[in-house]
């Protein structure tokens, strides 16, 4: 994909945004969790060559079951557009909890704000820690991140495991997250990056909170196929 000076693709397919987020950031310092988050995986940079919405850190990581049914799709961030239905609904409230998270997260980068009070109640404690360290270092190195317009950016859940207050996931997202220059809106990376994440969800308050990603295994593109057909 060609790099530009606008974060806007017109001629773009309208879709969703996930933390989503292709690479990830290391658990306190900024680099150690890959992919949105993701969402939360690889080790990720803050720094002007990494995609500015790269995972935040994941400090809780399970052995993930393998993809067995189905995927339910996420639309924008935050936002189920495909039909959850297979999932029970307990269920669809770790997913529901772990959309709003990577909404949350984008917003916070998107402003620059790593003391974006959303935050606070979808992210685990430490979570929550290591995502404002991320937006933090990005912002202090005058980056930044957001969707553009017409986003590509999409969640497909291929499974959900719940055990008493904590819950693994399995997700496959598309990310197109853009990365640019504060000072004037330049471009540094808008690579459309697929993976293949496992998540660690915890329940606290009656709330389902982000508490770990790690990405699995990514592919350049929209990869889809290959995500959910990956062993």
């Amino acid at each position: 994909m060609s790099r530009g000076n606008a974060l806007s693709r017109p001629n773009d397919p309208h879709s969703f945004g996930a933390v989503h987020r292709g690479r990830s950031l290391t658990a306190v310092a900024l680099l150690a969790l890959t992919a949105l988050v993701g969402c939360s995986g690889n080790p990720d940079s803050a720094a002007p060559t990494e995609r500015g919405t790269s995972a935040v850190p994941a400090t809780v990581r399970s052995t993930l079951p393998t993809a067995s049914m189905p995927s339910g799709t996420s639309g924008a961030p935050g936002t189920t557009t495909a039909s959850t239905d297979r999932f029970s609904s307990d269920q669809r409230a770790v997913i529901a909890g772990h959309d709003a998270a990577i909404k949350a997260i984008d917003v916070a980068r998107a402003k620059s704000d790593p003391n974006d009070p959303a935050l606070a109640v979808v992210l685990s404690h430490d979570m929550l820690r290591d995502t404002r360290i991320d937006i933090d270092q990005r912002t202090k190195q005058g980056m930044a991140s957001k969707r553009p317009e017409n986003t590509k950016s999409r969640i497909e859940y291929l499974s959900v495991a719940i055990d008493g207050t904590t819950a693994s996931v399995t997700t496959c997202e598309v990310d197109d997250a853009v990365a640019y220059r504060i000072a004037d809106g330049s471009i540094v990376n808008d690579k459309v990056t697929t993976a293949r994440w496992g998540i660690s969800m915890s329940l606290v308050d009656g709330v389902w909170q982000l508490s770990g990603r790690h990405q699995q295994t990514s592919w350049p593109g929209e990869e889809m196929d290959a995500c959910r057909g990956a062993a």
